[in-house]
């Protein structure tokens, strides 16, 4: 019955971290390109990506296992660690997370790209055992020196979250489109790729992405918006090389 409550314990507090990890990702930046007063947002209009999103909308979203991870919109995917058996989850001085395995320090930011001032870090411990962290990151909105309708902006600028966790499991919940999902391989890692709704063409951050990788103590998550997608496969691989000093 401990066991039972414990497992119960670890998934509302899990829950909370997704939550944020989720919503630190709304809105993905835009009001960057349609508040901005810029000539673009001037003469182009304002509600142009909604196209996008509401044919993604009405794609199909089911569970799958992709690279040996199970991921989608279905009950029961959040993450659970051995190590909250019996014992209550509880947030902690992040300070207890420096040289754990779930730390992270990324070797990599694009310019201008900062821990979120706003969102305050989140590092979880069972019985002293630090088992989650979760940062986020504040993305500003880059503009080149031709913005126009048909130039628009380098990075449309939002924010996201990286999230690290002991987990028995490799499972972790997606909310988008099945088929925006497929494997990919980050630094010799299996993972999940969660493509952002907006077309290759059109992908300089406005719409949430997802690399989520297989770790052999759990699992890495990075969520949100506001960069071109493969800026965040930058950032996930210099998340396993170590910082230029």
């Amino acid at each position: 019955m401990d066991g039972i409550r414990s497992r119960r314990r670890l998934y509302w507090a899990v829950t909370a971290v997704l939550a944020l990890a989720i919503g630190v990702g709304s809105f993905w930046g835009v009001r960057a390109l349609v508040g901005g007063g810029s000539e673009a947002t001037a003469e182009r209009d304002p509600g142009w990506w909604t196209t996008y999103f509401n044919q993604d909308a009405q794609k199909p979203r089911f569970n799958q296992e992709i690279n040996g991870i199970l991921v989608g919109p279905g009950d029961g995917l959040e993450p659970t660690s051995d190590v909250c058996t019996g014992l209550t989850p509880q947030w902690t001085d992040p300070e207890k997370a420096k040289g754990t395995v779930v730390d992270f320090s990324p070797s990599y930011l694009p310019e201008g790209v900062k821990r979120a001032a706003s969102e305050p870090e989140s590092v979880m411990e069972c019985g002293g055992t630090v088992f989650s962290v979760l940062r986020s990151y504040d993305v500003p909105a880059k503009y080149g020196p031709d913005v126009s309708p048909s130039n628009p902006p380098e990075w449309s600028g939002g924010n996201f979250s990286i999230w690290r966790m002991l987990s028995d499991k490799h499972t972790f919940p997606l909310l988008g489109a099945a088929e925006r999902m497929e494997p990919i391989t980050v630094a010799g890692r299996a993972a999940v790729l969660m493509r952002p709704v907006m077309p290759e063409g059109e992908d300089y951050g406005l719409g949430k992405m997802a690399i989520v990788i297989a770790e052999d103590f759990g699992l890495t998550a990075i969520q949100g918006g506001g960069l071109p997608l493969g800026e965040f496969i930058k950032i996930a691989e210099g998340l396993y090389e170590e910082r230029a000093q």
